[in-house]
């Protein structure tokens, strides 16, 4: 080896080159340049030694005639017997003199102000390079292929992306993201994409596609799996793919189903453990809560009654009752209003309804909004049915009475049913039958048979009305258990009509003389009264049957029915038979025309006035006879003097 010791060396050459060559020709014998300080007590940064690279003849002067590079020997602390640590500092220039960008420390550490590697960086995992530390950026355009550990301290920058062959752990020591995932897209698509794809070489049903599971240090420094999120990919089969998502954490220790997104339902808390589900309002804590240890669901609290759902605002302090808990509605505000409100349009109908598992509309409650009409079903068919155009109350039951037309203060008694039509004069209750037809329209529908509504517009009273297509209009039937035999002003009948008279707030008896206590009228004409003395009226168009002798008819009648008549020696001169009673209206006759002994009261009375006056003409003029005879006999005086002295009085 050779050794030159100079202070300077010029050499110039027309290429501008300086060649220094070893002439030693053996085995390990390089050309060696050496550098040296004559520097006694080398400190910190000392430059041992520096080559320095110039152009100071460039025509353009300023930054081009300044070193533009250089490299320099730099201690890295006091030298002394024990150590020499030294650097290499690799100095460059951009429009500056040349400061350094990159150092080799004595430790083999390499640092870089920036690192660019167009190439490959394949590291080997090699006993020095096991650990790559990089306190800078790291921009690997393409592969880098790490076989042991790679550590950055500061971001790595993956400029095509990077493909990880196995797990891969990031570790910070503070609560900085570990990971963040940044699109600058700036369309309207997704970004960014996190995609965990399960490249299955034999995919099968219920596969699980990817899972990320939250872990962590428990009291005990046990590793504790606590919230699992899992893809499953339930059905495989193409065209027709399932997939499923479950989030599970760990309660008590053991990890919990909470939500599991299925093909066919979303399931909360399949598990069936004691757990809630509540969802919370702006100004509610428990506008809908699942109570998973009642076993209820609730909206607006936690439910604590019923069976099934709760509907609560203010506890009322009562309790649901075991045969009607499915729904439990509850405000136990002071004064509140609680209920239910069904809507629809108004042409639609609003309606609660029945069923069983033979029929699931047997029953049901019906408001038709079109025409205001309140239905109630019962066995498929409706059987009350409230309709009304006005705002009164058609029909109330108060305390146990039941009125209508809004009175508020039914007159009645226990179960009794007041009916009030206020200023209305129509019909008040009325009774019908689609068997019924009789056409009587201008005084009721045809299928009317019977109604009730007030005597008089403004005095009131009752009136009944019967209609009827045949002869029966008006039956009344009285059953009793005992009879009364009496006859006298207090005895009791089957049937009993009673009238009175109004007396200060109450009524008495009708007092006035001859007051009629009732009267049967043909249409507007009345044909028999009863008065308060007990009379009878009839109205009767004649008072004898002048073609009859009245006497024989009377006694014709008590030889036809023969009971209780005592035989006289003159009944063979009576020459009336039955069917003369009959044809003299005195008796009725069957259907069939065969006289009956169904009497005629008022035609008998008038029957007997006529009898009475034939007999009193026939003894007119028998007397007149005698009185004629007698004056013959012992001379006119004599002949009135024996009509007064018998009191009699001739009608002439």
């Amino acid at each position: 080896m050779s050794e030159i010791r100079v202070d300077l060396i010029t050499e110039k050459t027309a290429d501008g080159g300086v060649t220094i060559k070893s002439t030693g020709t053996g085995d390990n014998k390089p050309t060696l340049l050496t550098l040296q300080t004559s520097e006694a007590d080398i400190a910190a940064n000392d430059v041992l030694g520096k080559i320095q690279f110039q152009a100071p003849d460039e025509g353009t002067g300023t930054d081009a005639i300044l070193v533009s590079a250089a490299i320099q020997a730099r201690s890295e602390g006091d030298f002394a017997a024990d150590a020499n640590a030294t650097a290499i500092d690799f100095m460059v220039g951009a429009s500056e003199a040349a400061a350094t960008k990159m150092s080799l420390s004595s430790t083999g550490v390499l640092t870089a102000v920036e690192l660019d590697i167009s190439g490959n960086v394949d590291v080997d995992g090699t006993t020095n390079l096991d650990v790559v530390d990089i306190d800078g950026a790291v921009n690997m355009a393409t592969t880098a292929l790490v076989t042991g550990v790679l550590t950055t301290t500061a971001t790595t920058v993956f400029n095509g992306g990077f493909t990880s062959n196995d797990g891969c752990v990031i570790t910070t020591a503070d609560n900085t993201d570990s990971l963040t995932l940044i699109s600058t897209d700036a369309d309207a698509n997704v970004g960014p994409i996190l995609r965990l794809y399960r490249n299955s070489a034999s995919p099968a049903d219920n596969d699980v596609l990817g899972r990320i599971a939250f872990h962590g240090l428990d009291d005990n420094n046990q590793e504790e799996d606590l919230v699992k999120i899992e893809a499953i990919f339930s059905d495989v089969s193409n065209g027709s793919e399932d997939g499923s998502l479950n989030i599970d954490t760990k309660l008590a220790g053991t990890l919990r189903s909470r939500i599991e997104m299925l093909p066919t339902e979303t399931v909360f808390n399949e598990d069936s453990i004691d757990l809630d589900f509540r969802v919370e309002s702006n100004g509610n804590a428990n506008m809908f809560i699942v109570n998973g240890g009642n076993n209820l669901v609730g909206i607006g609290a936690d439910p604590d009654l019923g069976a099934g759902l709760h509907i609560k605002i203010a506890d009322s302090g009562a309790t649901a009752t075991a045969h009607g808990d499915e729904l439990v509605i509850e405000d136990g505000t002071s004064g509140a209003n609680v209920g239910i409100s069904i809507l629809c349009n108004a042409n639609g109908e609003g309606r609660i309804n029945f069923g069983d598992s033979d029929d699931n509309d047997i029953g049901g409650i019906y408001y038709e909004h079109d025409g205001d009409r309140m239905e109630f079903v019962v066995n498929n068919a409706s059987q009350f049915t409230i309709s009304g155009s006005t705002s009164v109350t058609t029909l109330a039951i108060v305390d146990d009475e039941i009125a209508s037309g809004g009175e508020t203060a039914p007159d009645v008694g226990t179960g009794g049913l007041t009916l009030n039509q206020g200023s209305s004069d129509n019909k008040i209750l009325t009774a019908k039958s689609s068997d019924v037809a009789h056409g009587m329209t201008s005084i009721a529908e045809t299928d009317t048979y019977a109604y009730m509504q007030k005597g008089s517009g403004d005095a009131g009273g009752l009136q009944l009305d019967a209609l009827a297509e045949g002869t029966d209009a008006f039956t009344m039937h009285a059953y009793q258990t005992t009879t009364n035999t009496a006859k006298s002003t207090s005895a009791d009948a089957a049937i009993m009509f009673k009238a009175r008279k109004k007396s200060s707030a109450s009524a008495g008896s009708l007092s006035d003389a001859n007051a009629n206590i009732m009267a049967i009228a043909d249409h507007n004409t009345r044909r028999f009264l009863f008065d308060i003395e007990g009379d009878f009226h009839a109205d009767s168009s004649s008072t004898t049957f002048d073609t009859y002798e009245d006497a024989q008819l009377v006694r014709a009648y008590d030889l036809s029915h023969g009971k209780g008549v005592i035989n006289s020696q003159f009944d063979k001169y009576v020459q009336y038979q039955h069917e003369d009673l009959a044809d003299a209206g005195l008796v009725g006759r069957e259907d069939d025309g065969t006289p009956n002994h169904f009497i005629n009261v008022t035609g008998f009375q008038r029957l007997h006035n006529g009898a009475i006056w034939q007999q009193y003409e026939k003894h007119q003029r028998l007397a007149k006879a005698v009185y004629e005879l007698a004056k013959v006999a012992v001379g006119e005086d004599k002949a009135n003097e024996i009509l007064e002295q018998n009191e009699i009085k001739l009608l002439n």
